[in-house]
């Protein structure tokens, strides 16, 4: 299976900021010190009760939390084990089911296979699309 791409745009994400540039005698301008509180603000913003999930959308970014969201159909046989890929580049450490179309649970099976680009499942339903969020730590 291909690994798919991270998309960034995730809902809630906290822009970069520019580039803080100091002049010659050693200060800062105006204009510098507005950007530099206006960055602030949409920190405090994002962060004080505002964490965000995103969208949902298939492969995006979970907000400013570290996830990605995927959709897939489980196979038509029970309890078959099965990769779904994602574009994390870390190890997924939890995953939540957010959405599922019928009966089933889906549980974790290969732990010790689980890598920066796949995780493992198998479901005791047949054909069910679930969507998922997979968590990872950023900094792992």
């Amino acid at each position: 299976m291909s690994v798919p791409t991270l998309r960034r745009t995730g809902a809630g994400a906290i822009p970069q900021p520019n580039r803080i540039t100091i002049s010659k005698d050693g200060q800062l301008s105006e204009m510098v010190v507005r950007a530099i509180n206006a960055f602030q603000h949409a920190i405090v913003q994002k962060i004080n009760g505002r964490l965000s999930f995103g969208d949902a959308s298939q492969s995006s970014l979970a907000g400013n939390i570290y996830g990605q969201y995927r959709e897939f159909t489980t196979p038509s046989s029970a309890n078959t084990q099965f990769q779904v890929d994602h574009s994390l580049g870390k190890v997924v450490v939890a995953r939540l089911v957010v959405r599922q179309n019928k009966a089933g649970e889906l549980y974790d099976v290969n732990l010790t296979g689980w890598g920066d680009n796949a995780v493992y499942f198998m479901s005791s339903g047949t054909t069910v699309l679930y969507k998922v969020l997979l968590l990872s730590d950023p900094d792992s």
